[in-house]
């Protein structure tokens, strides 16, 4: 098994029945309407911005989106390598199904890494186990000679 890289994101395998998504993350293919699915995304930090102010942004412009939004956190976590870390838990409907997602916010220099987990409701105990590994095993490294946001794939 050989890590997968998503811009400064890496992880040390794909999980088991799960498949890579070019530029985005992973994904658990089935013939269900709904794909659970991790995505590594990654931004410069806005100058005079916190890590709190980003999330606070975010949770606003996802609200103006998703009107039945509910959202639990931010609260923080430990993320190693990183300066400061927080999580969110994400709850919204879509196509009759209760979304599910969590997002990981991690700071390291001028840029924050968003790890996001998102699955239904309904599959939310067929993942989980897979998804606290994700969490656990999940790098995040940017360089400093490579601005944040770089779509730099590799899949070695």
């Amino acid at each position: 098994m050989n890590p997968v890289h998503f811009g400064s994101w890496s992880l040390p395998a794909v999980p088991q029945d799960w498949e890579v998504v070019p530029q985005h993350g992973i994904r658990r293919p089935t013939k269900k309407t709904f794909q659970s699915n991790v995505c590594f995304t990654e931004e410069p930090m806005a100058a005079g911005k916190d890590l709190a102010g980003y999330i606070e942004d975010q949770i606003s412009a996802l609200r103006h989106l998703m009107p039945d939004l509910q959202v639990s956190g931010p609260d923080r976590c430990s993320f190693p390598g990183c300066e400061e870390a927080q999580k969110l838990l994400l709850r919204y409907s879509l196509e009759g199904h209760t979304v599910i997602q969590g997002q990981i916010y991690v700071q390291s220099g001028a840029s924050v890494g968003i790890l996001t987990l998102t699955t239904i409701e309904e599959e939310i105990a067929e993942v989980r186990d897979t998804f606290d590994l994700i969490r656990r095993s999940a790098q995040y490294r940017p360089k400093p000679s490579s601005p944040a946001g770089s779509d730099k794939q590799s899949h070695d």
